[in-house]
């Protein structure tokens, strides 16, 4: 799980945004958003689709991770 985490930040990190999005929603697909590492593909997922669609896809999302992880260090 690690693993796949530090390979969708690499993405991200790498301008590879298209391909940050499809690991983390193959992530919270597979493993559920109960996980740990939930937020940090969550918010993964969603600065990638602040790059490549409208700002307000970001503030969006941002807003949805606050709302449904509430005491996350995201």
């Amino acid at each position: 799980m690690e693993e796949l985490y530090e390979q969708t930040w690499n993405a991200y990190k790498e301008e590879k945004y298209f391909m940050a999005i499809a690991w983390a929603d193959m992530a919270l697909t597979t493993y559920g958003d109960s996980i740990a590492l939930a937020p940090k593909f969550e918010y993964v997922k969603a600065i990638s689709r602040g790059k490549i669609e409208v700002v307000d896809t970001l503030i969006s999302d941002l807003k949805r991770i606050i709302e449904k992880y509430p005491n996350s260090e995201i």
